[in-house]
This record gives structure tokens, C-alpha cells and sequence, in this order.
């Protein structure tokens, strides 16, 4: 059973990875900007109802920035999701994704902003120190497909080896739009570690390279 009408959703269920006995839960908060506590409790409610109603495993997918020690309202709402999760079902597994790339119409992902704001010619704010981290849809849907197989319980992160400065980021874009962006530099943010040591062996068997210049490739694709 899926659970969900967005981008990791659409994906499972166009490549046909449904399992009877797995519960794959991928609805809930997109934007990590997010405040509004009606939007948290929607996903809260949701996600009980389907952890009560059912004996069938559960996956969860949370996001990678839990891991770090940033804060934001988002990223409490995702730890307190886990504990949820975790304390129902030792079971249950959870996925911690960082950006996602796919076709999305979604304004509130990183990459769908950049296109807009640099495209637009509108001023935007880097945080110089801040790293973000990218992966393309198609291998979290075959990635965690295999690791649902694989491990019986935990929390796996699925990303690419390396993360990207912001700055770095900014310059991948202004090359695929081949204009300059605007944009100030503000001198805070905090690295994000990649940690790819659970999903490592299951890669490379899908045959799939998350190392060298994997998120340029990844966001060519999408955007190029």
C-alpha cells in the first residue's frame, strides 16, 4: 500500500513497487518552511490512523536534515514523526531523504527555487557556510525498494556521497541558465555530513554512482 500523491509516491507506484505486506508512507509536510501547526497535525493524524489500522510494516520518509542540529519547526515536526514511528513497530524503517530531484511542479524545493529565482532575476539570500545535499528520485524509489528487502528495521539515509556548499549550488545553476545570479552572501550555515555507509553495497548493485560529480550530473538532467 502507498500512501501519498507526491513525488516519492508517484514514483513507487509508476515502477510498480508496491508490496502487500508494507505499508509505504510518503505523504505528509513538503515544505520545510512550513509553521503552520494544522499542516503538522494533518500528517500526525494521517500517519496514526495508518500505524493503528494496519500489522503490516510501515516506512516512513523523513528527512535528512533530523540528523544535523538545525532546528526549525519542520525538522522538530519530522523528529517527533520518527518517535512515532519507531515507538509503534520495531518493525517499522525510516528513510531520511536530503533534495530530491524529479519533475516536480512543487515551488518549495530548493532546485525549483533557484530555476526561479535566477531565471526571474530576483535577489535571494546564500548562507555561505550551509551545504545541501541531492538525489535523483528514480534512485530513492529503487534504493529504498531494495533496502525495505534488505534490513528489518532502523533508519537509512538515502543521499549522494557528497554534499554541496550553497555557493556551489548557486554556481551549478547559473551554468545550466547561463546567466548570473543575484543573490547575497550571509555569512552562517553548518556542513551537512553524507552518510552513505547503509545504502552503499545496495547501489552499487542497482548500478547505481552516487560519488564524483553525481548532483551536477542529477540537476543537468532535470533542469539542463
Amino acid at each position: 500500500m502507498i500512501v501519498g500523491n507526491g513525488l516519492v509516491a508517484s514514483h513507487f507506484r509508476r515502477l510498480g513497487l508496491i508490496r502487500k505486506d508494507t505499508v509505504i508512507f510518503a505523504s505528509g509536510v513538503s515544505n520545510s518552511r512550513e509553521t503552520r501547526t494544522e499542516a503538522f497535525q494533518r500528517e500526525r493524524s494521517l500517519l496514526q490512523t495508518h500505524l493503528n489500522g494496519t500489522q503490516s510494516r510501515l516506512v516512513y520518509f523523513s528527512s535528512f536534515g533530523v540528523a544535523t542540529e538545525e532546528y526549525s519547526p519542520y525538522l522538530e515536526h519530522k523528529r517527533q514523526m520518527e518517535d512515532l514511528v519507531a515507538s509503534k513497530s520495531a518493525a517499522n524503517l525510516i528513510f531520511r531523504l536530503p533534495q530530491v530531484v524529479g519533475k516536480s511542479e512543487n515551488p518549495n524545493t530548493l532546485a525549483n527555487a533557484m530555476i526561479h529565482n535566477i531565471g526571474n532575476d530576483l535577489e535571494f539570500e546564500v548562507w555561505a557556510y550551509a551545504e545541501r545535499n541531492f538525489i535523483d528520485i528514480e534512485h530513492v524509489a529503487s534504493i529504498a525498494h531494495e533496502a525495505i528487502a534488505q534490513y528489518a528495521s532502523g533508519i537509512i539515509p538515502i543521499m549522494s556521497e557528497r554534499s554541496l556548499s550553497m555557493p556551489e549550488i548557486v554556481r551549478i545553476f547559473e551554468e545550466i541558465l547561463d546567466k548570473p545570479a543575484k543573490f547575497r552572501l550571509i555569512e552562517t550555515g553548518a556542513p551537512m555530513p553524507a552518510d552513505t555507509s547503509k545504502i552503499r553495497d545496495l547501489a552499487k548493485k542497482l548500478g547505481i554512482e552516487l560519488g564524483g560529480d553525481y548532483a551536477r550530473r542529477v540537476l543537468k538532467r532535470y533542469y539542463g
